[in-house]
């Protein structure tokens, strides 16, 4: 048994309880991989052939030759992963090579734009993200019911977008149109709850908190009021449109009564919402300030009440502390909207990946030295 091999079976980490290739011996690594956000793929195998690739990549003439062909004649299938990705990223660069000049009919041309300069207009910006519903009848699986095409409001706002281009900055614009364009998505969504209602109402002061924050023109400011005052009104039509279609099936001898119960709750939350955005409006009263108002709603729509009292207070905490996130965006301090203390992913795969490279080099390079 080598020394590695004896360090390995003496840690609990399953990283390290294979070895590097040896000549003439059957060894395998079972690198992890770790959770992440959706789309973001941690592997500790991407992140072993991360560093061999750098490795290799500062060897050169025969040195990495030798490398390469003790990778290669190893029995371990990640050595040979190693060599095989190695030589393929090195034939894919040779091919992608830029040329970055062209002939001309009486000189050559440098291809580079060598006036770039990082600005408002050039820097890579950040769109707000949907905030998620707080369910007051804590349902995890529930999903918004929606209704009709709200595409044609959402292209009349990307043309607005691509017509304002400069007006202000890109990011200041991301969060605008961003926002906007968030509210105008969930403004297809049925209400059946008090929650519906106060998520619905709450997304709609975004947009219109961050059409205010910034110096927008009155013209485009009046335009994308104007489309939040749409997307409210497509609600308010999709909503009557639904409840009308549902009637027809009330008295159904299968699931009439499933029905019937939908149409109250659609019924209700749909008054709710009504007296709600009237009582804001007229009272210029923030959402997250809305508790008592909600509460005197409530008593009035008995139908609705199907939670615990306090919490409309936790949605309103909730909903605080998203917002306390958009306000930071809208300023753009992005370096403190992590607000969790735990690590946006876990780096364990990373680091068993980097100690298994290690490993293989150490003895690679004990290896080389060996023979020659």
């Amino acid at each position: 048994m080598s020394e590695i091999q004896a360090a390995a079976r003496n840690t609990s980490n399953p990283i390290l309880l294979t070895t590097p290739a040896t000549h003439g011996q059957s060894v395998s690594a079972d690198l992890p991989d770790a959770p992440a956000p959706t789309s973001l793929h941690i592997s500790a195998e991407g992140q072993y052939l991360f560093e061999m690739n750098k490795y290799l990549s500062g060897l050169e003439g025969s040195e990495r030759a030798d490398v390469l062909a003790y990778l290669s004649q190893g029995s371990d299938p990640l050595q040979q992963k190693a060599a095989e990705h190695f030589q393929q990223t090195q034939q894919q660069l040779v091919g992608l090579q830029l040329n970055i000049q062209r002939d001309d009919d009486t000189h050559q041309r440098n291809l580079l734009n060598v006036n770039f300069v990082l600005d408002e207009s050039t820097a890579v910006v950040v769109r707000p993200l949907t905030t998620a519903i707080f369910r007051l009848d804590e349902k995890d699986d529930f999903i918004h019911s929606r209704r009709g095409n709200l595409q044609p409001l959402r292209d009349q706002l990307e043309k607005l977008e691509h017509t304002s281009a400069g007006i202000f900055g890109a990011q200041d614009s991301a969060n605008v149109f961003g926002a906007v364009d968030n509210a105008l998505a969930e403004s297809g969504n049925i209400f059946y709850s008090l929650d519906d209602v106060l998520y619905f109402n709450y997304v709609h002061q975004k947009a219109k908190d961050a059409i205010s924050f910034f110096d927008v023109p009155e013209d485009l400011k009046s335009a994308l009021n104007g489309l939040l005052a749409e997307g409210t009104k497509f609600q308010a039509a999709t909503q009557k449109s639904e409840l009308e279609a549902a009637s027809a099936f009330a008295n159904h001898n299968l699931y009439g009564s499933i029905v019937r119960e939908n149409l109250r709750l659609g019924s209700a939350a749909q008054h709710l919402n009504y007296q709600y955005r009237n009582a804001l409006e007229s009272n210029q009263q923030s959402v997250l300030d809305s508790g008592a108002l909600l509460n005197e709603l409530l008593a009035t729509h008995s139908d609705l009440a199907r939670f615990s009292p306090d919490k409309i207070n936790d949605a309103l905490t909730y909903y605080e502390k998203d917002y306390a996130g958009f306000e930071r965006a809208l300023n753009k301090d992005f370096a403190s909207l992590q607000t969790d203390s735990k690590p946006f992913f876990d780096i364990e795969a990373l680091n068993a990946g980097s100690d298994y490279a290690l490993k293989v080099i150490e003895q690679i390079q004990s290896y080389v030295v060996i023979e020659r």
